[in-house]
C-alpha cells in the first residue's frame, strides 16, 4: 500500500479507537472516585508520574531502533532486520532489569515525597504493583510492535492495543462496584500488559516469520556503537520529557497536597485523552516519513513539511481552544462544581496543548530524519529551567506557576532550536520563515480564543445542552476563522487540494 493509505488507516483506527478508549476512561475514572474517593486518585496519578521518570532506563532504544529499520525495510533486507531485532529484544530485557531494580530502591522513600497522611493504604505495595506493570511491557514481548510499525501497519497493534484496555477497563470498572480495591484494580492493569503484548508478538511472528528464526549472527559492533550512541542523545530528550512531564504531580504533591493532585488529574486526564488522539495522527505518518526521507528528495519533503505543520496548527488550535474554554464545564457536568480549578489553570493548559502540536512536528521530523546527536543538549537545558522554575513557581502562585514552568521552559528551548537543525540538516530554505509563521499562528490563536471567550460566556444554558453548545462553538468557530485568514495561502490550498484527492480516491 502507499504512504498515504498506510497514513489513512493508522490515523483512521487510531482515532476511532481511541475514542472508545476515552468513553471508557472516563467511565472508569467516574466509578473509581465514587468507589475509592480524590485520595486515591491523586496516589494513582502521582505513582504514574514516578513510574514514568523510571522509564528514562529505557533511553530512547525504541526511537532508535525504528530509525535503523526503515533502511532495511525499504531494501527488504531480512536479515538485517532480524539481526536489528534480536539486538533490540536483549537490550529491553536489560531495561525492564534496571527499572525493577532502580524502582526497589526508590521505595523506602515513597512516604517522603507525599505530604498528606497516607495510613490508610499500603503504599509500598501499590508502588510494588505499578513497578510491576510498567516492567513488564519490557519482559513480554514489547519490542515487536516497532516492527509492525516500522513496516506503516500501526493500525494493526492500535486494534489490539484498545481490544484489550476496553476489556481491562470493564474489569476494573466491575472491581471497583463490588470490591472497591485499588489493589485488584493495578493487578488488572498488570495482567493487561503482558497478555496484550503476548498477542501482538504472535501476531508479528505471522507478519513475519522470518523473525523467528535462529541464528548466531549478531549486528556488528560498529552498528551497535552508533545506536548507542544515537540512544545517549535520545536519553537527553527523554529526560527533557519526563521533567517537562512526569514532575508535575510529584510537585503538587510534595508543596500542596494529594486533594489537588487528584483534581488536577481529572483534567489531565482530558489532556491526556486530546493528546493521544491527536498523537495517533503522527503516529500513522511517523513511518511514512521515515520512508520519504530515506528516498531523499528534499524539495517534496520539504512540501509535506509545510503541510504537516499546517494541518497540525489547524487541529491542536481547535484542541488548545477546546481545552481552555470547555474543561471546566466538562469537569461541572461530569463530577461538580467541587472539582473545578481555576480558569487560569485550564487557560495555561490549553496553550501548552497549542505548543504540543508544534512539538509533536518536530520530534516526528527530527526522529525519522535520525537527528539525534545535533540537539541532545538542548533537552537537558529545558529540564533544568522547567524544573527550577516550577519549584519556584509553585511557592508563588501554586498550581498555575507548576504548569507555567513547564509551557516556559519548551518556549526557551524547544520551540526556537528543534526547527534550526531541522532546517539546518534536511531542508534548502531559511528557518526564519518558520519562526515568522509560528509567531502569526500564536496571534491567530489568541485572536480564536477572544472570539470563543465572547461566545461562550454569553451562553446562559447549563448543563449537557450548555455543554454540547460550548464545546460546538470551540470546534468550529476557530475553523472558520483560520480558513478566512489563511484561504489564499499555499499551505491551505496545497493541503485542501490533499484532501479533494484523497477523498476522490476513495469514492
Amino acid at each position: 500500500m502507499s504512504r498515504t493509505t498506510n497514513s489513512i488507516k493508522n490515523a483512521a483506527t487510531g482515532i476511532l479507537g481511541q475514542c472508545l478508549v476515552i468513553l471508557f476512561q472516563f467511565i472508569t475514572r467516574t466509578v473509581f472516585i465514587d468507589a475509592l474517593g480524590e485520595k486515591y486518585l491523586g496516589i494513582s496519578g502521582l505513582f504514574t508520574n514516578i513510574i514514568s521518570m523510571l522509564s528514562l532506563a529505557e533511553l530512547g532504544i525504541g526511537t532508535a531502533i525504528m530509525y535503523k529499520l526503515y533502511k532495511p525495510i525499504e531494501q527488504q533486507d531480512e536479515h538485517q532486520i532480524y539481526l536489528i531485532m534480536k539486538f533490540y529484544k536483549t537490550v529491553y530485557r536489560i531495561i525492564g532489569l534496571i527499572m525493577f531494580l532502580a524502582g526497589l530502591a526508590l521505595m523506602p522513600f515513597i512516604k517522603h515525597i507525599i505530604k498528606d497522611d497516607v495510613s490508610f493504604i499500603n503504599v509500598y505495595l501499590i508502588f510494588l504493583l505499578y513497578l510491576i506493570q510498567s516492567v513488564s511491557s519490557y519482559m513480554f514481548f514489547a519490542y515487536k510492535s516497532a516492527l509492525i510499525h516500522a513496516h506503516q501497519k500501526e493500525y494493526v497493534t492500535t486494534l489490539v492495543s484498545y481490544i484489550f484496555l476496553i476489556l481491562s477497563n470493564g474489569a476494573q470498572i466491575a472491581l471497583l462496584i463490588f470490591f472497591k480495591s485499588f489493589e485488584l484494580f493495578v493487578v488488572v492493569s498488570i495482567l493487561n500488559t503482558i497478555f496484550m503484548n503476548i498477542a501482538i508478538s504472535i501476531i508479528c511472528d505471522r507478519m513475519y516469520p522470518y523473525i523467528k528464526k535462529k541464528s548466531n549472527d549478531k549486528l556488528s559492533k560498529a552498528e551497535q556503537k552508533n545506536i548507542f550512541k544515537d540512544c545517549y542523545a535520545l536519553f537527553i530528550y527523554k529526560i527533557n520529557g519526563v521533567v517537562l512531564s512526569a514532575t508535575d504531580n510529584i510537585i503538587i504533591s510534595s508543596f500542596i497536597g494529594l486533594v489537588t493532585v487528584g483534581l488536577y488529574s481529572n483534567y489531565s486526564l482530558i489532556y491526556s485523552a486530546i493528546n493521544t488522539m491527536l498523537t495517533k495522527l503522527y503516529n500513522a505518518i511517523n513511518a511514512s516519513l521515515g520512508n520519504l526521507h530515506a528516498q531523499d528528495n528534499r524539495e517534496h519533503e520539504y512540501k509535506v513539511f509545510k503541510q504537516v505543520n499546517f494541518v497540525s496548527f489547524v487541529i491542536f488550535t481547535v484542541a488548545a481552544i477546546g481545552i481552555a474554554f470547555s474543561a471546566n464545564a466538562l469537569i461541572k457536568v461530569w463530577l461538580g462544581d467541587r472539582f473545578i480549578i481555576n480558569d487560569g489553570v485550564v487557560w495555561l493548559l490549553g496553550y501548552k496543548m497549542f505548543l504540543e502540536g508544534q512539538k509533536k512536528v518536530l520530534s516526528t521530523y527530527r526522529n525519522t530524519m535520525g537527528l539525534f546527536q545535533q540537539a541532545k543538549y538542548r533537552p537537558l537545558a529545558g529540564a533544568i529551567i522547567n524544573l527550577v522554575l516550577s519549584l519556584i513557581l509553585v511557592k508563588w502562585i501554586g498550581l498555575v506557576g507548576v504548569i507555567l514552568g513547564t509551557v516556559l521552559a519548551d518556549l526557551l528551548t524547544y520551540m526556537w532550536y528543534d526547527p534550526k537543525i531541522i532546517y539546518k540538516a534536511s531542508f534548502d530554505a531559511n528557518v526564519l520563515e518558520y519562526y515568522i509563521k509560528r509567531l502569526c499562528n500564536t496571534i491567530v490563536l489568541f485572536v480564536c480564543g477572544g472570539v470563543v471567550y465572547f461566545l461562550t460566556n454569553a451562553i446562559t444554558v447549563g448543563g449537557i445542552t450548555g455543554l454540547a453548545i460550548n464545546i460546538g462553538i470551540c470546534a468550529f468557530v476557530p475553523v472558520i476563522i483560520i480558513c478566512i485568514i489563511f484561504c489564499r495561502t499555499d499551505e491551505f490550498k496545497s493541503t485542501f487540494g490533499l484532501i479533494k484527492r484523497i477523498l476522490n480516491k476513495r469514492k
